[in-house]
């Protein structure tokens, strides 16, 4: 399986069950983004590969300014379950997903960006 180097965004990302808000990375796959709650990751030989992805592109977001460590953040909650890859989704979900990935990754060196576009 061929290793593909990728970009990794941050995104603050709140839950419909307890309010708490974490940082989960985002990545760009197929012209597309997509958050990634959870990674499978073989740190010896520097791998990762997504266990989900949660598309993003079509939910409402906003880039985030300077002087914040995330790039993005969503203006609206997730369903907490969804952020749980341990737990599988439900089927009548509105939200694109994918699980278990079949690529491999290699984190590229994490840039914040600053622009406006979510390109």
């Amino acid at each position: 399986m061929a290793i593909i180097n990728l970009k990794i965004f941050k995104t603050l990302v709140g839950n419909d069950r307890d309010g708490d808000i974490l940082s989960c990375d985002a990545i760009r796959y197929k012209d597309k983004l997509w958050l990634v709650p959870h990674w499978r990751e073989n740190k010896i030989e520097g791998w990762k590969s997504p266990a989900r992805l949660i598309r993003m592109d079509t939910l409402r977001f906003q880039n985030l300014p300077p002087g914040f460590h995330e790039d993005f953040v969503l203006n609206d909650p997730l369903p907490k379950v969804l952020l749980d890859h341990r737990v599988q989704p439900p089927k009548d979900t509105v939200y694109e997903i994918v699980e278990n990935l079949k690529y491999t990754f290699q984190p590229a060196r994490r840039v914040k960006i600053h622009d406006t576009s979510p390109s």
